[in-house]
């Protein structure tokens, strides 16, 4: 699995209970300073990506360029693509194999949703991943 998260999520990046799942992390930083920063995911998910693969992305708005190139970089490279949003999901949406969209409108807002729909979801995987049932 390879996800795409703003750096203002770090702080909710969790550890599986059960399994050892592998996942990668991109994130924008002074690390990728060379790159145009629209591009900063979609160099990296092209790179890495593969059929088979899940990119799951990040955006309150869904209008966030650099989400939006990525997401289309995970398509092209036949990857299948999950979009947390909100506000509708915007141009990230079309993007999107799955979009899992909070109904608010207000930033704080939606980042919560995100945060209870990505430890739901974890859940899930986790148990599945160690042959469990659900926590």
């Amino acid at each position: 699995m390879l996800v795409i998260f703003p750096c203002s999520l770090i702080s909710c990046i969790f550890r599986f209970r059960y399994s050892t799942a592998c996942c990668r992390l991109f994130c924008s930083s002074g690390a990728q300073a060379t790159i145009d920063l629209v591009d900063v995911f979609a160099r990296q998910i092209s790179a890495l990506a593969r059929p088979g693969d899940v990119i799951v992305a990040f955006t309150t708005s869904g209008r966030s360029a650099n989400v939006v190139t990525g997401l289309k970089a995970a398509r092209l490279a036949g990857a299948t693509t999950v979009l947390f949003g909100g506000c509708g999901g915007g141009p990230a949406s079309d993007h999107a194999d799955y979009a899992l969209l909070s109904p608010a409108d207000q930033t704080p807002r939606i980042q919560e949703m995100h945060t209870l729909m990505l430890h739901m979801i974890s859940d899930h995987v986790d148990a599945w991943a160690a042959n469990g049932p659900p926590a």
